[in-house]
C-alpha cells in the first residue's frame, strides 16, 4: 500500500499512467464502435473478422523489430508523436463514416494498429525512467489493471455514446483522448542519454527465429506445457472471436441492440472474472489445478448451451438470465485461465520463462488470424446458433477429457499439482 501511495504522488508516473489510460480507452472504444457499425451495415461476420485481421497483421509483422528501433529514439517524443498520429487516424474514422465510406475502416484500422506497435512498447520502456526500480512491479500491475478496466469500461462507453450522439460524433469524442494523451506525454521528462546502439533488422529476425525455435523445442519436450499452451492460445483466440461475433451474438442470441452488449455481456463477464479469482484464492491448495480446469471447461460448455437454447421469451427474465450466464461464464474462464498460467510459470525453468511467454504471444497472434477468419466464415455459413453449439460441444468434450485424463497428464511430466 505504501508503494501505491508513493506512485500516486509521483507526477511523472501519474502523467504516464493517464496517457496510457486515455490511449487504451480510446482504442478499445473505437474497436467496439467500428465492429458494431460494420456488422450493422453488412450483417456479415466475415466483414467483422476482416477488421480483426487488419488490426492484427501489423502486430504480427512489426512487433519483432520495433523494440530495437524504440531504443534508438527518444521515448517521450515517440509517445507524443504516436498519440498524435492515433488522434488523426481515429478522426479519419469519423470522417469515413460521416461521408458513408465504411470500407475505409480496414486501412485505417491497419494504420492505427501499426502506430500502436510503437506506442505500447515505448510506454513500457519509459516506465523505468519515471519509477524507482523497487516500484516497477506495482507500477506494471497498475497499468495491467488499467488495460482490463479500459476494456470493460469501453464496451459500456460505446453503447452510451451511441444512445446520445451519432457515430461520427461519438468517434470524434473518443478521438480527443489520444490528443490529450499526446499533450500529457509532452510534459514527461526526456531521457538524458538514450541508447544509440544500432541493431539491424536481419539481427532481430535471427533473434526472433532463435527464440521461436527454442520455444518450440521446449514445448515439444514437455507435454504439460504443450497442453497448457494449447489452452492459453485457444482462450486468446476465443476472446478475439467473441469480440468479432459480439454484434451477431447480441442480435440473434440476446435479441438486443448491438451496442447493449457492453451492459449485458462484457460488464457481467468482468464481475464473473473477479468472482472466480476470489473463489480460487479462497480454495487455493484445496483443489488440484487440473480439476479446476476441467470443471471450468464443463461449466463454460453448459453455459453456452443454456444461453443458446434456454433463453426466456419474457424480456425482463431474458435480460436477467443473460446477465447471470455472463457472470457464470466469467467465473468459468477465471478458474480455467489462472491454473493454466500457473502450470506454465511453475513448470518452465526460470531462464526460459521470457522465451516461453514471448513464444506464446507470437503463436497466439499467429493462430488468431486464420482462426478468426474460419470462425467468422463458419458462423456466416451455419448461423450463429449452430456455430456456437459446435463450440459448446467442443468445450464440453475438452472438459470431459481434462477431467478424466488431467491427472495422468500431470503425472506424466513428474509434476504433481
Amino acid at each position: 500500500m505504501k508503494i501505491e501511495k508513493q506512485l500516486t504522488k509521483n507526477p511523472s508516473f501519474k502523467k504516464l499512467w493517464l496517457a496510457h489510460a486515455l490511449s487504451q480507452l480510446s482504442g478499445y472504444t473505437l474497436i467496439f464502435l467500428v465492429v458494431g457499425k460494420t456488422f450493422e451495415v453488412t450483417t456479415s461476420n466475415i466483414a467483422s473478422g476482416m477488421l480483426w485481421i487488419s488490426f492484427t497483421i501489423p502486430t504480427l509483422f512489426l512487433s519483432p523489430f520495433v523494440g530495437s528501433l524504440i531504443d534508438l529514439w527518444n521515448k517521450q517524443k515517440i509517445l507524443v508523436l504516436t498519440n498524435f498520429l492515433q488522434w488523426l487516424v481515429i478522426y479519419g474514422f469519423a470522417i469515413s463514416f460521416s461521408i458513408d465510406k465504411p470500407y475505409l475502416a480496414y486501412p485505417l484500422l491497419f494504420l492505427y494498429a501499426a502506430i500502436g506497435t510503437i506506442n505500447d512498447p515505448a510506454e513500457m520502456a519509459k516506465i523505468p525512467g519515471v519509477v524507482e526500480k523497487s516500484h516497477l512491479p506495482v507500477a506494471n500491475n497498475l497499468l495491467f489493471f488499467t488495460d482490463h478496466a479500459s476494456l470493460i469500461f469501453s464496451s459500456v462507453l460505446a453503447g452510451v455514446l451511441l444512445k446520445i450522439v451519432s457515430l461520427p460524433i461519438a468517434i470524434s469524442i473518443i478521438a480527443s483522448m489520444p490528443l490529450v494523451a499526446s499533450f500529457v506525454a509532452s510534459t514527461l521528462p526526456e531521457e538524458k542519454n538514450p541508447d544509440q546502439t544500432a541493431i539491424s533488422l536481419s539481427t532481430e529476425l535471427e533473434k526472433l527465429i532463435d527464440k521461436i525455435r527454442a520455444g518450440y523445442q521446449f514445448l515439444s519436450q514437455n507435454r504439460l506445457i504443450l497442453y497448457s499452451f494449447s489452452l492459453m492460445i485457444a482462450f486468446k483466440v476465443l476472446l478475439a472471436t467473441t469480440i468479432i461475433l459480439l454484434p451477431d451474438f447480441s442480435k440473434n442470441i440476446l435479441r438486443a441492440s448491438v451496442y447493449d452488449a457492453g451492459f449485458m455481456v462484457v460488464l457481467p463477464l468482468a464481475i464473473g472474472l473477479i468472482s472466480g479469482t476470489i473463489i480460487l484464492g479462497k480454495y487455493q491448495g484445496k483443489t488440484r489445478k487440473w480439476r479446476w480446469i476441467g470443471r471450468g471447461l464443463l461449466m463454460l460448455g453448459v453455459n453456452f448451451l443454456l444461453l443458446i437454447f434456454l433463453n426466456p421469451a419474457n424480456l425482463v427474465s431474458r435480460r436477467f438470465f443473460n446477465v447471470l450466464l455472463a457472470v457464470l461464464a466469467g467465473v468459468s474462464v477465471s478458474i480455467i485461465n489462472a491454473p493454466v498460467q500457473s502450470f506454465i510459470q511453475e513448470v518452465t525453468p526460470k531462464d526460459l520463462r521470457g522465451q516461453t511467454f514471448s513464444t506464446l504471444a507470437f503463436f497466439t497472434t499467429l493462430a488468431s488470424i486464420p482462426s478468426v477468419f474460419i470462425s467468422t466464415a463458419l458462423s456466416e455459413i451455419l448461423g450463429i446458433k449452430a456455430f456456437l453449439t459446435i463450440i459448446a460441444i467442443a468445450i464440453l468434450s475438452l472438459g470431459f477429457y481434462v477431467s478424466q485424463r488431467g491427472n495422468e497428464i500431470v503425472l506424466s511430466t513428474n509434476n504433481r499439482h
